[in-house]
């Protein structure tokens, strides 16, 4: 705490728009607070009432959980289609309408959680020009933007983001953010599977670790978050309004290709747990896969590592044929390689090991009658359909 404080000092709003400064102060791979950043932003007004009455019909997504004092997981919320309007109304405790009513407020917390805003605001774009993140050194404005909308108590489980770093603006009420540094002893999880996200096996593993950077992010105020810094993040106010953007990290392209090995190891095995069916949608015990993750059929999943592979070592351009499903087995039965899996068998698998669900049960999200569809995001625009192109520009959590 008290070296975050330090920073909240250092980086006022002074460094503008001296870049060398703000280019120093991320080379350190610390997390920092700026003030006064955004002032000049329009988006710096919206609050709950400004957002119903300018984009009131705009359609989102809100997922939702009975209050608790632990964290929750995606795959056990409640998934609901809304739209700004009714959530805003919702938030403020007013005449609720649509199927929000059949969640009180004072029972329920409620998260419009990564709401990509070039999709959610396609039809009033001018919602993009109240977003300017060029004082940052970056050309990006709300298209480039994510919105986070909850109630106290809406929440991110600890974990890290898989690329890149990230720029927070808090427009609206305040959030707790925990942060620990990448080399902390949390035991990493994958289940729930999500693609940018790497979780810890309890949802508050970081409340039982000191060396915790804590913070309470007020409206106003950005936060950088370094690549790979775990954190866990909870609206303390009756509500709160955030927009964030990623920036790339010059070694991405390697995390990518990670990635893209455990995508097709995960969906593998998805596939087998779910007696062959790919989606969620078709199998609704499928809880290990998260609701904006989609389980892509084996020829995706190697031509998506082939991609990133050659991007990290072009060589592989002039062999003969590509990636086919031995060489993956082939790769990961090599001794030293099971070697290391034995040793996380022998500690237990985390999570995935202690909530196990009898084979054909499901949480509420995968019950048609209760998930609202929330579409993967993704991130850039200029990506092209495709696994290979999806997953080079992957969805990110908070």
């Amino acid at each position: 705490r008290s070296l975050l404080q330090s920073l909240v000092q250092e980086a006022s709003m002074e460094i503008f728009p001296k870049s060398a400064k703000l280019d120093e102060l991320m080379s350190r791979g610390i997390p920092f607070v700026i003030d006064g950043a955004i002032d000049a932003w329009p988006a710096r007004k919206w609050d709950a009432e400004s957002l119903r009455q300018a984009f009131g019909n705009v359609e989102t997504c809100v997922r939702l959980h009975p209050r608790s004092s632990s964290s929750i997981w995606e795959t056990d919320c409640v998934f609901v289609q809304s739209t700004v309007g009714e959530f805003c109304t919702w938030l403020i405790e007013g005449d609720v309408t649509g199927e929000l009513t059949r969640f009180p407020r004072d029972c329920f917390v409620g998260y419009a959680d990564y709401q990509e805003m070039a999709r959610v605001f396609a039809e009033v774009p001018e919602a993009f020009e109240a977003i300017d993140w060029t004082s940052f050194g970056v050309a990006r404005h709300g298209a480039h933007s994510t919105l986070w909308l909850g109630s106290e108590g809406a929440h991110t489980p600890t974990h890290h983001d898989t690329y890149g770093c990230n720029l927070v603006a808090q427009l609206h009420g305040r959030k707790r953010w925990r942060l620990h540094s990448p080399d902390t002893a949390f035991r990493s999880c994958r289940v729930p599977y999500e693609e940018s996200s790497v979780y810890t096996e309890a949802p508050d593993a970081d409340e039982s670790l000191p060396g915790a950077l804590e913070i309470e992010l007020e409206a106003g105020q950005v936060l950088y978050v370094p690549k790979h810094w775990w954190h866990h993040v909870h609206t303390t106010s009756p509500y709160a309004l955030s927009v964030n953007t990623w920036l790339d990290a010059d070694d991405d392209d390697a995390d990518r290709l990670r990635e893209a090995l455990v995508r097709t190891v995960a969906c593998g095995l998805m596939s087998y747990s779910s007696g062959g069916t790919a989606t969620s949608e078709s199998s609704p015990f499928l809880w290990w896969l998260n609701p904006t993750e989609q389980c892509w059929p084996v020829k995706d999943n190697l031509a998506a590592l082939e991609t990133a592979l050659v991007k990290v070592h072009p060589e592989r351009r002039g062999l003969a044929r590509s990636l086919a499903m031995q060489d993956i087995v082939n790769a990961l039965c090599a001794r030293q390689v099971l070697d290391k899996a034995i040793e996380k068998l022998v500690v237990g698998c985390g999570r995935g090991s202690k909530r196990q669900r009898p084979l054909g049960t499901s949480s509420h999200h995968h019950d048609p009658a209760f998930r609202g569809k929330r579409p993967a995001p993704n991130r850039d625009e200029t990506t092209v359909s495709g696994p290979p192109q999806a997953l080079l520009t992957p969805s990110k959590k908070e």
